[in-house]
């Protein structure tokens, strides 16, 4: 049986960029196997040219355009899983390049019925695929036991977890795990992990590609780092970071030692040890150690798991009203 796939991008104050990563996937859509492109726009505003742009791909039939009220990458990833009418949901950044047959090649992976999840390539600005006459045997083999992974590897392995710029899974297994932990915040280190861990804990295998490529352009401006000072970007680094700990390791000692080893490795990075604010970052670290835990004992639900027949009631409290949110 033939499968289709449906597009995700969870966005937030991206500009042009973004209207450059819908024209590269709507310039390869047709006959692909994807039956829509679903955009979940946080972002407050846009600039008018963006809006033009935007307008114009919005009548395109297989995008969907979303604005929305809140905040949060796993809570757009978590919505538009809900929305998606695909067998596959493809989850890609804001700032990519998708060449021609990029959906063709996750949606091949899935001909495997053990397969639940892929992880994507990923090619940043000078690189490229690293096959393993690259690589020294050590590297290869940490890669093929799933102690290493490399996104930009030239040959196929099962891997750990994948990156959220390029990563896909069976919608029924994003259904199954619960989605993505919507308790991670901000720059949300390590929800993609955690996602993974918990899909494999529950028998799911996820397979690295290496011909899923994609490009991606790492946009300086946009995206949740702007909306954050110094402090609250290593605040949001140590909180979620101890957060995936606390979720992924269930034995206290070994626990303990991952948190550790994330405080010493944060406060003994060059910029923060000749910053002259070493004494800031040990507070700061203090503080997200706290509030890591806090919200660990604390955590909530998730919003955005939903049923079809639950979902556009709950799409309505969220959406801004804007001409190009798609409500069909």
């Amino acid at each position: 049986m033939s499968l289709n796939a449906s597009i995700v991008i969870p966005t937030l104050n991206r500009e042009a960029i973004l209207c450059d990563t819908l024209d590269s996937i709507v310039s390869v859509a047709d006959g692909s196997g994807l039956i829509e492109i679903i955009v979940v726009d946080q972002s407050p505003s846009h600039q008018s040219e963006t809006l033009c742009r935007l307008e114009m791909l919005s009548k395109h039939p297989q995008v969907k355009y979303y604005q929305v009220t809140f905040r949060g990458t796993t809570r757009a990833r978590n919505l538009g899983a809900s929305l998606a009418r695909g067998d596959v949901v493809i989850y890609v950044d804001d700032d990519v390049f998708t060449p021609p047959g990029f959906v063709q090649a996750h949606l091949d992976q899935y001909l495997n019925s053990t397969i639940a999840g892929v992880a994507g390539c990923v090619i940043h600005e000078n690189e490229r695929k690293l096959g393993e006459c690259d690589l020294d045997p050590s590297t290869v083999s940490r890669v093929r036991s799933g102690k290493q992974v490399l996104f930009n590897a030239g040959f196929h392995y099962d891997a750990k977890w994948a990156r959220g710029c390029n990563m896909s899974f069976r919608r029924e297994w994003i259904l199954k795990v619960g989605g993505f932990d919507e308790n991670f915040y901000g720059i949300a280190v390590g929800e993609e992990p955690e996602f993974c861990h918990r899909l494999r804990e529950a028998g799911g295998r996820i397979h690295f590609a290496p011909e899923t490529e994609l490009f991606h352009r790492l946009e300086a401006s946009g995206g949740s780092r702007d909306q954050l000072n110094l402090r609250e970007r290593f605040l949001a680094y140590v909180d979620n970071s101890v957060y995936f700990w606390c979720c992924t390791e269930t034995h206290a000692f070994k626990r303990f030692w991952q948190i550790a080893r994330l405080l010493r490795s944060s406060l003994t990075k060059s910029n923060v040890v000749f910053s002259g604010r070493f004494m800031d970052h040990l507070r700061w670290s203090m503080d997200g150690l706290l509030q890591g835990l806090e919200r660990f004992s604390a955590r909530k639900p998730n919003s955005f798991v939903l049923g079809a027949a639950e979902v556009d009631a709950k799409l309505a409290s969220v959406l801004r009203e804007d001409i190009y949110n798609s409500t069909d």
